[in-house]
């Protein structure tokens, strides 16, 4: 019974899992709204720059990993969502 994991302590702690654990180098460092349009500010690999919603990684940016879609950016919560496969990733604004 003792190597039985049952769960945390505190069922309403965080969780221990983050986006910088699942997305290393990454980093939301702003956001930018040009007419409808929003787009982040983000550092990843040493490379810093704006993505959009239209950003999918390896293909028509680097600031984000291969194969990683952007879902959505939103400057009022601070937050951008990507996916990767079948995971969805928020990651929030000054998060490091």
């Amino acid at each position: 019974m003792d190597n039985i994991k049952y769960g945390r302590e505190d069922p309403f702690s965080n969780t221990g899992i983050d986006s910088k654990n699942l997305i290393s180098n990454f980093q939301l460092k702003g956001f930018i709204s040009i007419k409808d349009n929003n787009y982040a500010l983000v550092r990843y690999k040493e490379e810093e720059g704006f993505i959009s919603i239209n950003s999918i990684g390896g293909i028509n940016t680097k600031l984000i990993p291969d194969k990683a879609l952007v879902k959505e950016i939103s400057p009022k919560e601070e937050e951008l969502i990507i996916s990767i496969k079948d995971d969805r990733y928020n990651i929030k604004l000054g998060y490091k």
